[in-house]
């Protein structure tokens, strides 16, 4: 995991700083496209899907997860070190 402590991915991560009523949400819409079989993502990716769905749902409908983060898709309610780190590699990536 990027902060070093949990487990999972980039996605698992960003996930913690959107309110939690919207990944509830976005959990619960994931989980029922696959339920009614609209979608066919691996147990593995579900992280994926759910910050995918939430992001579809953005000012810009499916921004990837570096333009998501400079735009201010997910909450970031302290200075947080791995943040400012994507902020600088992403932006050094797009330059």
């Amino acid at each position: 995991m990027p902060n070093n402590q949990s487990e999972g991915m980039l996605e698992d991560f960003l996930l913690s700083l959107i309110p939690y009523a919207a990944r509830s949400f976005a959990k619960k819409a994931a989980e029922e496209a696959i339920d009614k079989k609209f979608g066919n993502y691996i147990p593995e990716h579900k992280s994926k899907a759910v910050a995918h769905t939430y992001l579809a749902w953005q000012h810009v409908p499916g921004n990837p997860l570096e333009a998501a983060i400079r735009v201010k898709s997910f909450e970031v309610k302290e200075q947080n070190v791995f943040v400012e780190w994507l902020k600088a590699f992403f932006g050094a990536v797009a330059a």
